[in-house]
């Protein structure tokens, strides 16, 4: 989130068009057909496949029409007096928000894996951050258990995840053995 990187080139080959797009953490290639993202979330991987996919097509004879050149802004800066570490974490905690809100996550297991993570050491001072996680974690398991209730095949990927086992009941169990959890 610190730095945003933009870039954007259109190509034409006869009535054909192609525009090839950086931003985001994706580098996309629009055409007539459709479109193509490839989501990479590192500047210079995305960079390397960006200047990879022109050179293919100029390769394949597609012509250069339009070129917005890499435009490079800079991201927020961290306020004065804040923590480096509760800076970071309001970054991903608002980075997680945001995915959420736009529905960027592929699956519901990448949301609640990212939300429990997150809220594992909150700062202090980010109850509300806090609460909208949770919030948004509540939101995402209540939608798996109900996807899992529907379908088998579900169910068996969101094992774990809908209720995960409590490593310290597991721990306690293991050294009273003989005792029943009944």
């Amino acid at each position: 989130m610190a730095t945003q990187r933009t870039r954007k080139v259109t190509l034409r080959k006869g009535r054909k068009q192609i525009e090839i797009a950086l931003g985001k953490g994706h580098v996309w290639e629009i055409h007539d057909g459709g479109s193509m993202g490839h989501p990479l979330y590192n500047a210079r991987e995305e960079l390397a496949l960006f200047d990879k996919l022109l050179r293919a097509r100029r390769r394949e004879g597609y012509r250069l029409i339009d070129d917005t050149g890499l435009v490079t802004k800079a991201g927020p800066k961290k306020p004065a007096g804040m923590n480096a570490r509760t800076w970071r974490w309001v970054q991903d905690a608002d980075q997680i928000l945001q995915m959420f809100r736009d529905d960027d996550y592929d699956n519901h297991k990448d949301i609640i894996l990212d939300a429990r993570s997150t809220l594992k050491s909150p700062p202090a001072g980010q109850a509300a951050r806090v609460e909208k996680l949770e919030k948004m974690l509540a939101t995402a398991t209540r939608e798996l258990r109900e996807l899992a209730a529907a379908d088998p095949a579900v169910a068996d990927y969101a094992k774990g995840l809908i209720e995960p086992l409590r490593k310290k009941t597991v721990a306690r169990e293991r050294r009273r053995p003989g005792r029943s959890a009944v």
